[in-house]
């Protein structure tokens, strides 16, 4: 990612894991400065694996946060981030979710649908984070649902209810 792209995705990840923490999830870590790192999740037959950008924790169920930004949403590196925490949030009970800015939420719905990977869903900031500290006043995270299973509670919703 370049230089641009990279601050954003880091203002967006410190934006997650202050959202959740405010929410009352526990053990918040966030692959930036200022918090502790998330523990790497491995592919067991490759010992290969990825450092999500957020976890958290609440009610005793594990919570995945990948931070994309839109010039990212298709290198090889993200999709292979993707199948791997989509297939521990699948054998863990976890609940993984896509964060990217609004600009690439349909490119980002585009290529999770091209992989086939299914994920809890997709969140997508409604305002971008101008400078580093300071948050947007009415920033939001949006959800997309991707899950088939479409009575399951929409993520606005269910962040609401946590």
């Amino acid at each position: 990612a370049g230089r641009e792209s990279q601050s954003e995705h880091d203002r967006i990840v410190k934006y997650v894991a202050e959202f959740l923490k405010k929410r009352g999830f526990d053990n918040v870590r966030a692959d930036i400065d200022g918090f502790e790192t998330p523990r790497k999740i491995i592919w067991s037959s490759t010992e290969e694996g990825y450092i999500p950008d957020v976890t958290a924790e609440k009610k005793g169920r594990k919570y995945l946060f990948e931070v994309k930004t839109e010039d990212s949403i298709y290198d090889k590196h993200t999709e292979d981030q993707w199948r791997l925490f989509a297939t521990y949030a699948k054998e863990h009970s976890a609940i993984f979710c896509v964060v990217v800015p609004e600009k690439a939420r349909n490119t980002a719905i585009k290529r999770l649908t091209e992989l086939k990977i299914k994920i809890y869903g997709l969140l997508h900031l409604t305002t971008p984070i101008i400078s580093e500290g300071y948050l947007v006043p009415k920033t939001e995270l949006k959800s997309y649902p991707c899950q088939e299973d479409r009575k399951r509670t929409p993520l606005f919703n269910w962040f609401k209810r946590i």
